[in-house]
């Protein structure tokens, strides 16, 4: 890959203007803390037992180390085995660009290159978690970020990571190929709304770990991506859906999954509204009952005063082939 000796490049031929760069780093983060309890869905006369926990402590540093060049650092305080999480240099040297080199989030869709400080709802989506991403949100890679403001108030965008596929915090690839995820947007802003259309494609391969447990070996998976999403953001609401179907091929041919999820989040003037969505994915069509649904209904509240503060309460209604057990999930967030 010759992108990193680009991003040198760039970083070499960047004018010194240390006047006005500031080269002190901006502490950044949030923590959030949540009260989970399982309601009986499936009659079995079982839940699982009411939970409180520190659901994430996530702090970060960025800034610059010359102009239109810098760094970004996050670290997850929660786990040892998945402490770093961002840790990648930055340049916008080339016009409407922003060239990213190191451990990133892979882009794919509205959900997932989203951050969950900024989500209306607790647990992202089944097909974000499954479909929308390799084994984690974050790889190791290049990514490259573009965006232009045209005329009649339109935009367009894209955003591309090309990734080892080994997943978070692994140096050594033991995929046989590089993974690409990216989307393809167009936009446009009203006087105070705006609207957003993508397409979001991927292609590459996954390792799976042996398991000695339950005898089965190691194996890889190749794997295609195609997906669509639709948001609009206005004074009184906040509407996205997305879709994405798949195919995934252990060697005896392709085995097809799809799934999709809508929501809507009502806005007023005291910064809190109800949030609704609709959910489904189905992990092998054509096989019977595998296929997951899930409605969650809730309401969020922002404070700026005294502190940064996100209230947010789910009630997630499962109405899956195989039923589980609902669940009743709230957390409190503070950014910093």
């Amino acid at each position: 890959m010759h992108a990193p000796l680009l991003v040198l490049a760039a970083l070499a031929a960047a004018p010194e203007k240390p006047s006005e760069v500031n080269l002190v780093p901006t502490i950044f983060g949030y923590a959030q803390v949540q009260l989970s309890a399982g309601l009986d869905g499936d009659g079995d006369g079982k839940a699982s037992t009411t939970s409180l926990f520190l659901r994430r402590v996530r702090v970060g540093l960025k800034g610059e180390v010359l102009q239109d060049a810098g760094y970004v650092l996050t670290a997850e305080l929660t786990t040892l085995d998945t402490l770093i999480r961002d840790a990648y240099l930055w340049t916008k040297l080339v016009p409407h660009h922003e060239i990213r080199l190191g451990q990133q989030k892979t882009q794919f869709g509205y959900e997932n290159p989203e951050s969950d400080s900024q989500l209306y709802v607790i647990d992202r989506a089944f097909v974000s978690d499954e479909l929308s991403r390799g084994s984690d949100l974050r790889d190791l890679g290049i990514g490259v970020l573009g965006t232009w403001d045209l005329p009649a108030n339109l935009g367009v965008d894209y955003q591309v990571t090309g990734v080892d596929g080994a997943g978070l915090n692994v140096l050594a690839d033991d995929t046989p190929r590089k993974n690409v995820w990216g989307r393809v947007g167009a936009s446009y802003k009203g006087d105070d709304w705006n609207a957003k259309l993508g397409v979001s494609g991927a292609n590459g391969n996954r390792r799976f770990k042996a398991d000695p447990e339950a005898m089965t070996p190691a194996y890889t998976v190749v794997f295609n991506r195609l997906g669509v999403d639709l948001r609009a953001d206005t004074p009184w609401f906040f509407a996205v859906a997305e879709g994405v179907v798949g195919t995934n091929d252990r060697g005896a041919g392709p085995a097809r999954a799809s799934g999709f999820y809508a929501l809507a989040a009502g806005k007023t003037p005291w910064n809190l509204g109800p949030v609704a969505r609709a959910e489904m994915y189905d992990p092998d069509l054509g096989a019977p009952g595998d296929r997951m649904v899930r409605y969650t209904l809730g309401a969020y509240a922002d404070f700026a005063k005294p502190a940064n503060l996100r209230l947010m309460v789910n009630l997630e209604l499962d109405a899956s082939q195989a039923r589980s057990d609902h669940a009743l999930v709230s957390w409190v967030q503070v950014v910093f």
